[in-house]
Parts: structure tokens; C-alpha cells; sequence
């Protein structure tokens, strides 16, 4: 047995989007692992059989990055996504395995990957240029403008067209851009359709410049439902309506507006409903999402999630997992009800709801666990993803509440001294209860107190859970102690907790975190003289806001941070998210007021403790301005030593995998210099 070292991250190979084959005898995959000297990461597709049996690679990795496995009606053929050749088009390929073949398209697939009822054709999402004749980019553009607008959303991206064009941006739109994607320019998402054999172009069935996404197929395959806001001012609202489109001749109709997003709508096989995530706004950006159904004669929503109080949805992130490909439900194919995930209290499980209104029950048992993602079978098998705090996820199949591992793609884990996260629940602010997790440090001795790491979770409505962390193990393994909470504005513990964050950013939920490092203390574990706090985004603002408001940790590191919520509120890639929370806007007084209040900017001048600030260039959630805005405050009064690390070419998550080594390395070193003295 050895310690666990930053290294260790990129040895992991990370399962995701399991698919389970129509006669549920066998599971496709992805299966992702990144290359730390060549600094990229692949994804390829992978199979095993329900039987048991060993997993068997389908897909090359030198050919490029695969996802999106999708069976066809028979299990006959796997369709999905692919870079290879440099531009991300579908390709099909014979479960037996053998040589896949691409499905040329002109668009370029990006989402929703769908095969239609009878193996004929398939849907997809993908970006695309179509405006009317009478368009023009702004009143009082040039009028060459319109010209230069379609030359940059048609020209091939990387091609030397487009390399010519000009790189000016003109935006007319509210939403303009997108973290993790970029600047939308003049396109729309659209949905597409080709035949699966390519023997046809592929067509554009939606219409319009909206926005369209998650296609699926009515069981019939004369119609694809979608999410769409079919309206000009779309960008000024958190909603979606539900959209019915006639495959043979692209005919729109409205099927229900909706009070909030709608996301995955699955029609039933039987044709009478249509379910989908979402909720109607209650709490608007903070209302949990909910697994709504729809009466397609009567019009009538219900909600079948809402007596259970809980977000439907997997469990907590990890460094070790990939954010799941979509699965709001899934039904039985009898059209008796739907399969569903729900989150609770930092673990989740697989639900079975019934559409005569009886509750909901419990598919899978244990504690202490993840039920991350799942596929279920005409037969009745289910395949599921499950982890845990001391285990990356692995495949699952549930037969008869049964289960039966599947995979074990990291058996080198055995050789590591992994620290098993221990849940505790503590009275945080007004006595309101809180979950927290502690990793005692490798080798740790009874009486014995350790320099203590204290991760704050983004959000503010992520949540922790049972989740393996490699960075906590790093930690663990390099000697600290390491706490992580789930305070009020947490998800997985119902409605009134998440919404009690709203107007309160360092308020209540601060004392929760706080209490939770004294709890920790208390349990004579953590030394309260060698305390470090760290957290990215949300987390990354509640590092910032603690240093200004106490002294008692020694070392800090915020990532991604909000330190100015009065200028975010402009500069963010969701404009409204913080009106919502703050509760007005920069031009209104009020507003103003509670903005600049909890913004950790106007109180740096407070900060004694050592600060590393460390962020992404090409951040557009939490834009870099607001790392440089506290890393300046910091040097410009230079009472505390201060450093500013900045990664190129990273969005608000940090992907590469040199720059996640070199974060880690640089995180535990700066602990280790302040708290192990």
C-alpha cells in the first residue's frame, strides 16, 4: 500500500453514460482517461456483458474522442459521437464489433443523439446559421454586415476561411455565451434528422431563430418532442414550453407552455403522456428540479418527485466523474411509470415512480453511496453507476433487486491507502442541522491533532456526497485532515433549505461552515492553530468572504471566486443568477446595497491570511476579472503575501490535464507551507 499522489489522477479510467442493449444482454460505455505528458484525454467506447464476463473495448482511442453510445431498436448497432477526422460527426458500428462508419452530415452533431422507433433514421441537436432573408445583425448595420454574419457561422471551424474571417463579435442578444462553450454568434441550436444508413443529407426539422434541444422520438416516429422558448424575447426568461414536431414536414405545434424549464421530455410508449425535468419556477433559479409528467389529452401536470422533497438527479461531484450525458426518467415499457434518480442528503438511489399517484419507492439499497447514472432494459435489467467515498464508479446490473457488478476497470486502487470519508451532523446556524464529511490523515493517531483543509462546495446549490476525491486523498496522504459541508443553500436535503441561501451570501450559511470547523475541533482532530480553507466558484466567494471576516485560518486558496458581486452581476455568463440571489441590481439603491454588503471586495482590506487566487483565462461563469479584482485589492494594501494563478485556454472548470496536475501540486504546497510548520 502506498499514498496517494497527484499523479494518481490521470490512472484512473472514468466510466460514463451506461446503455443498457434492448434485450438487456449487454452494456455499452465510455469510458474516458486522460494522458498527463501528452496532455489530452480520450474517451472510447466499451461493452460487457450482463452475463458477466470481461469488458471489451469497441472503439480506438487514436482515432479520437467517442461518446454518446446509443443502441438501435434491435441492439444490432451502436451509434455515436465522434472528433475523429477533426470534425464531430456520427458514426454506427456493429455491436459485434468491426469498423464503424460515418454518417456524413453537414451540420455539425453536438447533443441529443436519438435513433428513431424503427431503426430507420436518427435525431440530433447541432448549431446552425438560419435566419430569414429580411434579417439583418442589428438596425443601422452596414449593409455588408449580414454577409459577413453568415461567412462566420458557415465557414468550417479551423479552416483557413475561417481563419480569414474577421474576428469582430457583434452581439445583439442577452444570453450571448455560454461557460464551457463560448460565444454563440448568430446560430441556434436546431434539430436534425438523417437516415441512420447515410443515403440522405440530413434535414433540419425545427424552424425558426429559437433555440431547440433534447429531441425525442414519439413511439410511433412520426413526431420528435422537444424543449423550446418559440418567442423573440426568449433570453429574458428561465422557461421552456413543450414542442411537438412533425418529422415528414418540420410542422410546429405547441403542446404545452410551461412555467419553467423543461429539460428531456420522454414521450410514454403507449403515446398518453409526456415527462420531463423541470419545476414551474417557484423559487426560480433555486427551485429543485422535479420529474414532471403530462397528460397529453387533459393537459394536467403533475409533479411525481414533490411529495419526496428531493431534486431529481445523480449524486455530488467528483474529480473522478463525468457530468452524466442526461436522464431525467425512463419508462417502463409498459408505460406503467418511470425509472428516476433523487438525491438525498449526499447520497442518491434509483426510484420507480407509478403514474396512478401511488408514491414513489426505493429500487436499490445501502448506504453511504452513489447511484450516478442508470439504463433500463425491455427485460427489466437495469445497469447502474455507483461509487463511493472510498471507490470511483463502477457497473452495476440490478436484476430482481439484485445487484451484480459488472466492472472493475481500476483495480490499482487496492495498491493506494485511500481515507474513508466520515459523515457527521452538527447544529449549525439557528440549530439548523448540517452534514459534514471528515478525512482523518494517513496515519493517523488517536489524541493527535493535524493541520485541517477546509473545502467549501460551489453553487451555492452543489451539495457533497459519497464521492471519491482525489484531491481530498492527496490531502489525506500529504498529512492534513480534510472537512467538507453541505450548509443551507446545499441541494439533496429539500426546497426550504436550498432556497434559505437566497439573500443571505455569508450570512447563515457561513456560520453553518464555520460551525462545522469548530465540530471538527471539538472532535480533537483538527488543530485550530493549522487551519486552511479553499472552495472554486460559489466556494471560491465563501473563501474570499471568510478571510475578510475572521483570522483563524492560517492559509487560504479560493478558485474561480466571486470577490465583487456588484460587477458580476454584468459580466457573468448568466445575467440574472445573481439578481436572483442578491435580490436587485446594481441601478437600483436597494439593490446596490445588497450587492456590494456581501461582496468580499469591500472588505479585503480585513484579510490576514496568506492567499493563493487561482483561475481560468477564458472563465466565463465567474470571469477571470473577479480573481484580478481580490489578487490586486490584496497586493495593492499588501499586508498578507498573495499570488495569482492563472490557466490559459481553461473555462470555469479547469480541464487540461498539466493544469490540473500543476493545481494540485501547487494547492498542497501552499498548505504545506503555511500549516505544517
Amino acid at each position: 500500500m502506498r499514498k496517494v499522489v497527484p499523479q494518481d489522477l490521470f490512472r484512473f479510467r472514468l466510466i460514463s453514460d451506461p446503455q443498457i442493449s434492448p434485450d438487456g444482454s449487454q452494456v455499452a460505455f465510455v469510458v474516458r482517461q486522460s494522458d498527463l505528458e501528452a496532455n489530452q484525454t480520450r474517451s472510447t467506447l466499451w461493452v460487457v456483458p450482463t452475463v458477466g464476463g470481461e469488458p471489451r473495448q469497441l472503439t480506438n482511442p487514436s482515432q479520437g474522442s467517442d461518446r454518446m453510445p446509443r443502441w438501435s431498436p434491435d441492439g444490432s448497432r451502436l451509434a455515436f459521437l465522434s472528433d475523429r477526422g477533426g470534425k464531430t460527426q456520427i458514426w454506427v458500428i456493429p455491436a459485434a464489433g468491426g469498423e464503424a462508419s460515418c454518417v456524413e452530415t453537414e451540420q455539425r452533431p453536438t447533443y441529443g443523439l436519438t435513433w428513431s422507433p424503427d431503426g430507420s433514421h436518427l435525431a440530433f441537436t447541432a448549431s446552425i446559421y438560419l435566419k430569414d432573408d429580411d434579417w439583418q445583425t442589428y438596425p443601422g448595420a452596414p449593409d455588408w454586415d449580414r454577409q459577413r454574419a453568415s461567412d462566420v457561422a458557415t465557414a468550417e471551424a479551423g479552416s483557413d476561411a475561417a481563419k480569414s474571417l474577421a474576428d469582430v463579435k457583434v452581439i445583439t442578444r442577452l444570453k450571448f455565451r455560454m461557460d464551457g462553450v463560448g460565444y454563440y454568434g448568430d446560430k441556434r441550436s436546431h434539430i436534425c434528422t438523417v437516415p441512420a444508413d447515410g443515403s440522405a443529407p440530413a434535414r433540419v426539422i425545427s424552424s425558426g431563430d429559437f433555440d431547440h434541444t433534447h429531441p425525442a422520438w414519439s413511439s410511433c416516429g412520426q413526431y420528435i418532442y422537444c424543449a423550446a422558448l418559440r418567442q423573440p424575447d426568449a433570453d429574458h426568461f428561465n422557461r421552456q414550453d413543450l414542442w411537438r414536431f412533425t418529422v415528414a414536414t418540420g410542422e410546429a405545434r405547441l403542446i404545452f407552455e410551461h412555467a419553467g424549464p423543461v429539460s428531456l421530455p420522454t414521450p410514454s410508449p403507449d403515446g398518453r403522456y409526456v415527462a420531463f425535468g423541470g419545476h414551474s419556477n417557484e423559487h426560480y433559479g433555486s427551485t429543485s428540479t422535479q420529474l414532471l409528467l403530462l397528460d397529453l389529452a387533459s393537459r394536467q401536470l403533475t409533479s411525481l418527485t414533490a411529495p419526496l422533497d428531493r431534486p431529481l438527479g445523480p449524486g455530488g461531484p467528483s474529480d473522478l466523474r463525468v457530468v452524466p450525458a442526461a436522464n431525467s426518467g425512463q419508462w417502463a415499457p409498459d408505460s406503467s411509470g418511470l425509472y428516476f434518480l433523487l438525491a438525498d442528503q449526499g447520497e442518491s438511489h434509483l426510484f420507480f415512480a407509478p403514474v396512478d399517484g401511488t408514491p414513489p419507492r426505493k429500487l436499490t439499497t445501502g448506504e453511504e453511496r452513489t447511484v450516478f447514472d442508470f439504463s433500463a432494459a425491455v427485460n427489466g435489467n437495469i445497469a447502474l453507476l455507483i461509487g463511493d467515498g472510498a471507490n470511483p464508479d463502477d457497473l452495476y446490473l440490478l436484476v430482481d433487486s439484485i445487484e451484480r457488478r459488472l466492472t472493475d476497470l481500476n483495480p490499482f486502487i487496492r495498491e493506494l491507502t485511500i481515507s474513508r470519508p466520515e459523515k457527521f451532523t452538527y447544529d449549525g446556524a439557528n440549530g439548523q442541522p448540517v452534514d459534514g464529511w471528515l478525512i482523518r490523515p494517513v496515519g493517523y493517531e488517536e489524541g493527535k491533532r493535524y493541520p485541517t483543509v477546509l473545502s467549501i462546495h460551489g453553487g451555492p446549490h452543489g451539495h457533497y456526497g459519497w464521492s471519491l476525491q482525489v484531491l481530498f486523498q492527496t490531502l489525506a496522504s500529504a498529512g492534513f485532515a480534510v472537512l467538507y459541508t453541505n450548509p443551507r443553500g446545499s441541494q439533496t436535503y429539500g426546497q426550504a433549505f436550498a432556497r434559505a441561501v437566497v439573500g443571505d451570501w455569508g450570512g447563515d450559511d457561513y456560520i453553518d461552515i464555520m460551525k462545522g470547523v469548530d465540530q471538527v475541533i471539538a472532535m480533537a482532530v483538527a488543530d485550530p492553530d493549522r487551519l486552511g480553507v479553499t472552495g472554486w466558484s460559489y466556494g471560491g466567494f465563501m473563501t474570499c468572504w471568510t478571510v475578510t471576516q475572521t483570522d483563524r485560518f492560517r492559509a487560504a486558496i479560493t478558485g474561480a471566486p466571486v470577490a465583487n458581486r456588484h460587477n458580476f452581476i454584468g459580466t457573468t455568463d448568466i445575467p440574472w443568477f445573481m439578481e436572483w440571489h442578491a435580490g436587485g441590481n446594481p441601478w437600483e439603491r436597494e439593490g446596490e446595497e445588497r450587492l456590494l454588503e456581501r461582496s468580499a471586495i469591500v472588505h479585503v482590506d480585513k484579510v490576514n491570511t496568506p492567499t493563493m487566487v487561482v483561475c481560468g483565462e477564458g472563465d466565463l461563469r465567474c470571469p477571470i476579472e473577479q480573481a484580478d479584482q481580490f489578487y490586486l485589492a490584496l497586493k495593492r494594501i499588501g499586508k498578507v503575501p498573495a499570488v495569482q494563478i492563472r490557466y490559459p485556454g481553461e473555462f470555469h472548470g479547469i480541464a487540461r490535464p498539466q493544469h490540473k496536475f500543476d493545481r494540485y501540486e501547487r494547492m498542497i504546497a501552499w498548505f504545506h507551507h503555511y500549516l505544517m510548520a
